[in-house]
């Protein structure tokens, strides 16, 4: 499902460079209910685009209405380490191997 959704962002013309699973599917303490928690590092991205955020939004619906995209430029995401958010993803994230969707 989240090779489908990065599928579907590439075609969509969003380049996504990386995508981690965080959160309670991460650590394996979820039901089937639960939001996906799906952190995104998007090529190009600037922090202040709410018109990319809102559309990361719209597409997941499309394929599963429990993920919940953050999107990180690459600059933001290597560098920015004291945001707990990020920290948490970095730290307790399963990467996906998106590299053949």
């Amino acid at each position: 499902m989240i090779r489908d959704y990065v599928q579907l962002l590439r075609a969509e013309g969003i380049p996504v460079e990386r995508a981690i699973l965080y959160g309670s599917r991460a650590r394996g303490d979820t039901s089937e209910e639960a939001d996906i928690d799906l952190a995104l590092v998007i090529a190009g991205m600037d922090r202040a685009d709410f018109g990319l955020k809102t559309r990361l939004m719209q597409l997941a619906v499309r394929v599963d209405d429990r993920i919940e995209p953050v999107a990180y430029s690459p600059s933001d995401f290597e560098k920015d380490d004291w945001l707990p958010l990020l920290y948490s993803i970095k730290t307790t994230g399963k990467e996906i191997d998106i590299s053949d969707v």
